[in-house]
C-alpha cells in the first residue's frame, strides 16, 4: 500500500504544481499514472475470512474500475486541449485511489482483528 500511496502523492504534486512546460508535464503525468497503475495491479484484497469476502469482492471491482480509469486519463493526457479540466479529472481520480486504500487498509485490519480475536 504504501507504493501506491507514494505514486498519488507524486501525482497530486504534478497536477497542482505551476504549469511550465507543458510537454513535459504531460509526460511526468502519464509517467506517473502508469505508476499509479502498477500499484493498484500488485494489490491483493484477498481474504480467508467468509464474512469479509464480499468486502474483498467489492474491493477487487473497484480496483479494476480505476485501473480502467487511470488508463483512460493515461491516454487522455496526450491530446486533451483542456487542461484544467483534465488537472480536475486527474485530481478526482488520484482522490479515490487514496479512498480506495484507505478501504483495502480497513479491510486488511478487520481481518487482522479477527484473527487475533478483537473486541467483539
Amino acid at each position: 500500500m504504501q507504493r501506491l500511496d507514494q505514486a498519488v502523492d507524486v501525482l497530486e504534486q504534478l497536477v497542482t504544481s505551476p504549469l511550465r512546460l507543458q510537454q513535459s508535464w504531460r509526460v511526468r503525468v502519464r509517467e506517473q499514472l502508469a505508476a499509479v497503475c502498477e500499484a493498484l495491479s500488485e494489490e491483493r484484497t484477498g481474504t480467508s475470512d467468509s464474512w469479509l469476502s464480499a468486502r474483498a469482492g467489492h474491493l477487487q471491482r473497484e480496483r479494476n474500475r480505476l485501473i480502467a480509469r487511470v488508463s483512460v486519463l493515461a491516454g487522455m493526457v496526450s491530446d486533451s486541449a483542456d487542461v484544467e479540466s483534465l488537472r480536475q479529472a486527474l485530481l478526482r481520480v488520484a482522490q479515490d485511489v487514496q479512498h480506495h486504500a484507505q478501504r483495502v487498509s480497513d479491510l486488511m485490519y478487520d481481518a487482522v482483528a479477527m484473527e487475533v480475536g478483537g473486541s467483539e
